[in-house]
Formats: structure tokens, sequence, C-alpha cells
């Protein structure tokens, strides 16, 4: 893999992460971002006093697009068809002179509710001919942000971490941040320490291709992992990491969050500090990876 294939597949996970982690006005600042780096004639639009924003949340005034935002804390069924209609009526209100095209903006894993797409059938052969009805989901807004620069993703994302400070990684980072691990508050469970393949274990826990490009260079550094816990003086070591792990993921995972990211929080769960330094955040990527095989951490 190129050292620019890799910074795609890393900027696809970042992406993900910030839509499942932006809700409200928080995703609409996202999308913002994204447009206005990708459409120069895109103006953002703002709430002003009683009125609001006319039901348009950003307003591309080269194609006369209006987009409306809907990143809520949960999509539901009935919530998202009702803001659909509500929302394009009070747009058509306000904007119907110079709307060409509406665009429905979620930021949800996945797909819609089928009550969210037949509002938005209902609306595409009910409303004027002269207006185009669509809806962009992360799909189509990662389609946008992976043609940018380099440069522009990485203003929107962040740097990405370079591939080949992982063979550089060593056991002193591996101790530092093991030894960490070790020092926080948990609650001994029975824990079976039998690795697993790691492909199956992707699958099962339907990691994407950005995890898995990201396990890849990492997986050296894992092999080092194991190396390092099995000659530990402490035999109950591995069990230990492999504990806290544990209860981390079963905490992320009752949070509600995508298996994607709960692989990233772990990762920056072990490195607890900025992702900055290349070699600690390989040999937090390589602990993740190591104890991802073994049975208790992630499903199985």
């Amino acid at each position: 893999m190129t050292k620019d294939e890799f910074a795609i597949h890393y900027h696809s996970l970042q992406f993900q992460l910030a839509c499942h982690k932006n809700k409200g006005s928080a995703f609409q600042t996202f999308f913002e971002k994204i447009m206005q780096k990708h459409d120069p004639t895109f103006v953002p639009v703002k709430p002003s006093g009683q009125e609001g924003d006319w039901k348009c949340d950003g307003f591309s005034q080269g194609e006369g697009i209006v987009y409306q935002c809907y990143g809520p804390e949960q999509m539901t069924d009935a919530k998202a068809a009702a803001k659909i209609k509500t929302d394009f009526d009070g747009a058509l209100a306000k904007w119907s002179a110079e709307m060409k095209t509406w665009i429905f903006v979620w930021s949800a894993e996945g797909a819609l509710p089928p009550q969210a797409v037949k509002a938005l059938q209902q609306l595409k052969t009910g409303a004027p001919k002269e207006i185009t009805i669509d809806d962009w989901g992360r799909e189509a807004l990662w389609k946008i942000v992976r043609a940018f620069s380099l440069t522009d993703r990485t203003d929107l994302l962040g740097v990405v971490p370079e591939p080949s400070a992982a063979t550089e990684t060593t056991a002193a980072e591996i101790q530092v941040l093991l030894g960490y691990l070790v020092r926080q508050d948990f609650s001994l469970q029975e824990t079976g320490l039998e690795l697993t393949e790691l492909r199956e274990k992707i699958t099962k826990n339907r990691l994407s291709d950005a995890v898995v490009a990201m396990i890849r260079p990492a997986v050296p550094v894992s092999r080092d992992v194991e190396d390092y816990a099995s000659r530990h003086p402490n035999t109950d070591f591995s069990a230990s990491v492999a504990n806290i792990l544990s209860n981390k993921y079963s905490t992320l995972k009752i949070a509600g969050g995508e298996a994607d990211q709960i692989f990233w929080d772990l990762v920056a769960y072990v490195n607890h500090g900025p992702l900055n330094d290349p070699k600690t955040f390989w040999a937090a990527v390589g602990i993740v990876t190591h104890y991802f095989q073994l049975c208790d951490i992630f499903e199985r």
C-alpha cells in the first residue's frame, strides 16, 4: 500500500468518526467546512432572531442549491420523515425563487429509515417540477472529501501518521503504554487469552477497510507486544491488560459506539495523550491489534 493510499484510508476513518461524533449544530459546522472547500459559491446560513434560518443550513449560489442538515443523536423513523417534509415546505416558502435543488444532508451510519425514504420520494413526486430533490448521506459526502487535495483533507481531518514509523516502534514505547494501562483501576474478570485469526475477527466485528489499513502496518508491532507481555515477570500482566481493555470496550459498546469508533477510541485510550508522536501512536495501535485478537476483546 502506498503512502497516498494509506492517507485515503486514514482520512476515510477520521471522516466516519467525525460524522459519528458531530451531532446537531456540530454536524452542520462540519458540513459547512466541507462545502467551503468544495464549492466556492457556498454560503453558510445562520439563524436570525425569531425567523431562524429559513429552513436553510447552506446555499450554493452557483447552482441554486438549498441544503438542510440533519445530525440527530439518534435517527428515529417518524422524526426524520417529519423533518424532511417540514424543512422542505419551509424552504419552498422562503427560497422558491432561488431554489433549483433541495438536498437533505444526514449523518447517520447506514441507510435512512423507510419512513424517511418514503417522505423523500413523496417530495420528488409532489414538488414543483423545476425543483430537484436529493439526499446526501456519508457516502455522498465522503465522495466529495475524498477528491480533496491532501492539504485540504488534512486541514479538515487531521495529519496522517507516517506508516513507516510503525517499523521504528520499539519495546520502549510499548513498555510505557502497557505500564500506563496496568496502573488503571479495573475489576478482575475471567479472561481467555487464546488468539483468534485476525481476518476472522475483523469480519465478525465488521471493521472497515480503513481500520484494516491501520491494523496492517501494526501487525509486526502487535507481535512485539505479545513478546513483551509473555516475557513480563508478572504472570498476570497480560491478563490485567486484557481485562482493562475488555472493560473499556464494554463501556464504549454500551454507549452505542460503532465498531470503527470503538477501535479508534481504544487506540486513543491506550495512547492517553495527543496522537502526534508516530512511534507511540503505532505502539498504541499494535497493543489494541494484539488484544483485539484475544477472544474477550471485541466480538468473537
